[in-house]
């Protein structure tokens, strides 16, 4: 039997890139949280769009799900 990750045609090298890249992502989203803290909501919104926009897309789209998955902590 073989892995959902196998069957995908994922090698370690590529999992650990994975893993690397959420990592990753997760300290952006660490970093920008603790510099927003002292912003009022409207700023920070407007301050977290600019850096976003600047990110490729798909770590744009990691750091979001980081950001969203600490909102609920």
């Amino acid at each position: 039997m073989t892995s959902s990750a196998a069957r995908r045609g994922l090698t370690a090298d590529g999992l650990i890139a994975k893993a690397n890249a959420e990592q990753l992502a997760g300290v952006i989203a660490d970093k920008m949280r603790a510099r927003c803290k002292p912003m009022g909501i409207q700023p920070w919104r407007k301050w977290v769009s600019a850096e976003l926009s600047r990110m490729s897309p798909l770590l744009r789209s990691m750091v979001r799900a980081a950001l969203e998955a600490r909102a609920g902590k």
